[in-house]
């Protein structure tokens, strides 16, 4: 969820924006230098040529290998500051038979970085103790009872995973206790960092690694793989092992899809689908997802499907079931662990629907015009669901979202931030951090607690901040479009030619295009009233089926014989093996007279 990519926009596309009473449509103009480079040197279209600048590749080799993720392009693991030394000693605790204490987190980042460590070194014949924390009796990140339990069961060795980067004085405890500590996190590095015997986060101000934005599973990997190296053993039989668990936890973190998390992704989702791990067979069983290993699943299955479910343990109660899932080799105990995950599952949909129908009344009790960032508080509102509640509030308003849980009897609240375009969220709450108890996160998402009585002033104070960096415009929902085509163009070919841009996710999304003068054949609304189906033609090309997820609204004053500019990503919808163009439809309005 870090929002900078270490992909840097050596000459940036440009955007020409389309203006409108309620959305913005922005349609880059790409660089056509960079563009003809990619044409020539690679042998592609022009429009993938445009879709790789869309996404900030400028230079050839990159481009080369984003539309060729090999891991072979993976980056040294000992790059990152500290993978030394953290692989020396765990590789040392191995040797000498310490007990290894591993540390993650509640949701499936940080779930799949502890099921990789467990694994792997239970593999090479480590005693390790897996400890995820749970969300509403321990909060977020390394406490001291977990040094404690640590210390109990005889750990010498503590490593934490996709958390620990704020942890100096447990970190300082744990050294009392005579236990030492390996950091492994991919959250936000402060001014200092605890003193633990190895800190690896490619957030560090002195890190030279080239890729800035793995996951907490992806760090966790790549240092897994240069213990692997340490004790002498082959790396490629460790990564044929794990591919499947850094990619369920790359995707369901939302981190960019490209660079190295690309490379991971692409090569993983085969893994995944043919994974022989109890759990994750259970999980596929579960969601419908099974296919023999003959389908390749897709990172929307993963992100809509997989994770949630994976994070629901979390969200509700422990998130110790979800873990226990990953690192069980029965297969009659994954199955009643799934079954258990989709009860609740069902649990975490029903109060995220309640809560969310509370925060949504509060927020359209303010004046939009006057609010830039929506801040709305609640009694006893769960914790597990205020993040998916704050990350709906942001798109349902297009504004930086704060959603807090209070506690009547203390007067503590504790939240989640979700942000909208460039605004960065961790920013804007730790440049006031004196107004909160704690915060952290990242530039999109961020968690907090605070005392009641300040939500007042912490509104004004984000107002004040808001105010200095986002424009009206800012605060319009923005359709971002790749470019503008053809209808004729868009057919079964260039369905073929996007692929090559596949696995899709965040910072590589599926390609949006803008046609004109499209004319409506016909319109149905589906039984629900929330979706829209179509058959469209432009000139020159039969009619094509299109689908416009819930967006009766802005077909609402448009009919059959209209004629429309229409937002849409092209795609081929297979039944019984027949391969059919299909439309999927983000906006459209009618076509201006000229």
């Amino acid at each position: 969820m870090a929002a900078n990519h270490s992909i840097s926009w050596a000459v940036p596309p440009i955007s020409m924006e389309i203006s409108n009473p309620l959305k913005r449509w922005s349609v880059s103009t790409g660089n056509a230098d960079i563009e003809a480079e990619f044409i020539q040197q690679l042998s592609i279209s022009p429009v993938i040529a445009r879709l790789l600048v869309n996404r900030g590749i400028c230079d050839v080799k990159e481009a080369g290998i984003f539309l060729n993720p090999n891991l072979q392009y993976s980056h040294d693991p000992f790059l990152l500051p500290d993978c030394e030394k953290a692989a020396n000693r765990i590789a040392q605790a191995v040797r000498n038979h310490e007990i290894i204490f591993v540390h993650g987190d509640y949701d499936v980042d940080g779930m799949t970085s502890c099921a990789i460590w467990t694994r792997m070194l239970r593999r090479v014949g480590a005693e390790v103790i897996p400890h995820v924390p749970h969300r509403l009796k321990h909060g977020y990140g390394v406490h001291a009872h977990a040094v404690d339990m640590a210390s109990e069961r005889g750990a010498k060795l503590i490593i934490t995973c996709d958390c620990g980067i704020q942890a100096h004085e447990v970190v300082e405890y744990a050294k009392e206790k005579q236990i030492d500590v390996v950091i492994t996190d991919h959250h936000e590095a402060g001014d200092t960092l605890p003193q633990a015997v190895a800190v690896v986060n490619p957030h560090r101000n002195d890190s030279q690694y080239p890729f800035t934005e793995l996951a907490g599973v992806g760090v966790s990997y790549k240092v897994a793989e240069a213990v692997v190296k340490t004790l002498g053993l082959p790396t490629d039989a460790f990564q044929r092992a794990f591919l499947d668990l850094v990619t369920l936890g790359t995707v369901a973190d939302v981190v960019p899809l490209l660079g190295e998390n690309r490379l991971i992704v692409a090569n993983g989702l085969p893994r995944l689908s043919e994974s022989r791990k109890a759990g994750v067979r259970a999980l596929l069983d579960l969601c419908g997802l099974s296919h023999g290993g003959t389908k390749k699943l897709s990172t929307d299955e993963i992100g809509y499907r997989i994770g949630p479910r994976l994070n629901a343990a979390g969200r509700i109660d422990d998130a110790a079931i979800a873990l226990q899932l990953l690192l069980t080799d029965d297969p009659g105990e994954a199955k009643l662990l799934a079954e258990k995950l989709e009860i609740q599952n069902e649990e975490r949909k029903k109060e995220q629907e309640r809560i969310y129908k509370e925060a949504e009344a509060s927020a359209l009790e303010q004046d939009m015009s006057q609010v830039k960032v929506l801040l709305v508080a609640g009694d006893n509102w769960h914790t597990g669901v205020i993040g998916i509640v704050a990350g709906n509030l942001a798109k349902r308003f297009t504004r930086p979202t704060l959603v807090v849980s209070i506690d009547p009897e203390t007067g503590i609240g504790k939240g989640s931030a979700r942000s909208i375009g460039t605004f960065n969220i961790h920013d804007a709450i730790h440049s006031n951090r004196d107004l909160f108890l704690n915060c952290g996160g990242h530039a999109m998402a961020a968690g907090f607690s605070l005392k009641k009585e300040m939500l007042p002033t912490i509104r004004e104070a984000l107002t004040i901040y808001a105010s200095k960096v986002l424009t009206e415009e800012d605060l319009l929902p923005v359709v971002k479009i790749d470019m503008e085509i053809d209808g004729i163009d868009a057919d079964l070919g260039l369905c073929d030619q996007l692929s090559m841009l596949a696995p899709y996710g965040f910072a590589n999304e599926a390609p949006v295009f803008l046609s004109r003068h499209v004319l409506i054949l016909s319109k149905n609304i589906t039984k629900d009233g929330k979706h829209v189906q179509l058959q469209l033609r432009s000139e020159g090309m039969n009619p094509t089926k299109a689908i416009a997820f819930n967006q009766s609204e802005t077909f609402e004053t448009l009919e059959q014989g209209d004629e429309i500019d229409v937002v849409y990503t092209p795609d081929i919808d297979t039944w019984n093996g027949r391969r059919q163009l299909q439309w999927a439809v983000t906006d459209a309005r009618k076509t201006e007279e000229t």
